[in-house]
């Protein structure tokens, strides 16, 4: 198998001196945002939701504009928690009325 070469300086990056991320395996001094070249971990790493290759810090990772909000990935998120949501509510509200939960027994409990 063939030493896979990092993206940004163009050199071999052997296993311990580098950092894989999408496919791409980068030297650990050359693992930087690609707007601010701030440098990155495995934690600090984002990537954009257009598809680009690069890797960007989370101040710099480019953001969704407005008028594609509503085709997102976090709006889908949000719709299906407000769903759900409701569905939790209308099921409490369900079991409030049942008399265990009003604090009526309904068989008598062994002394």
């Amino acid at each position: 198998m063939a030493t896979p070469k990092c993206p940004e300086c163009q050199k071999m990056a052997y296993p311990a001196e580098s950092i894989k991320v999408k496919e791409q395996t980068y030297h650990k001094a050359c693992f930087k945002c690609t707007e601010c070249k701030s440098r990155l971990t495995l934690t600090t790493f984002k990537v954009s939701d257009f598809g680009q290759p690069e890797i960007f810090c989370a101040k710099c990772v480019p953001k969704i504009a407005p008028c594609q909000a509503d085709k997102s990935v976090e709006f889908e998120r949000t719709k299906r928690a407000t769903n759900l949501t409701s569905e939790v509510r209308l099921v409490n509200e369900q079991l409030r009325g049942a008399e265990e939960t009003l604090g009526k027994a309904t068989h008598a409990v062994p002394k």
